[in-house]
């Protein structure tokens, strides 16, 4: 995230996510995400 922040690179991509799966959770905490819910990405600011 540092690395990305120097080179001014507004996104990143962490992969995907699994909810429910523990070994994916940390990436639910880098705010602001969004999630593909209902055939639609959504932000998720909170």
């Amino acid at each position: 995230i540092k690395f990305c922040q120097q080179k001014e690179i507004k996104f990143i991509y962490l992969g995907y996510w699994i909810e429910g799966v523990n070994a994916m959770s940390y990436k639910a905490r880098f705010k602001p995400h969004q999630i593909f819910h209902d055939n639609a990405w959504n932000l998720v600011t909170r």
